[in-house]
């Protein structure tokens, strides 16, 4: 089961397009596409991309959280 939107080695979020981030997070939503969610996702890119340089590693965008006792997942 896939649990995130988006996710990518830290490297190849820094070397990709944040259009191509961004399209990736809103194909892999599940939930109604709000304005202030996507500006939200269009800012945060942008400042991880400045913040990230010197860093290696994963990022995931809105990772399921699975619930204890339970085999649903929220978010």
């Amino acid at each position: 089961m896939k649990r995130a939107f988006y996710s990518a080695s830290i490297s190849d979020f820094r070397t990709s397009t944040p259009e191509h981030i961004l399209g990736t997070l809103v194909e892999n939503n599940t939930f109604s596409l709000e304005h202030a969610q996507r500006n939200a996702w269009v800012e945060e890119i942008q400042i991880l991309k400045e913040i990230l340089a010197r860093y290696e590693g994963q990022i995931y965008f809105e990772y399921a959280i699975p619930r204890m006792g339970s085999g649903s997942t929220s978010y």
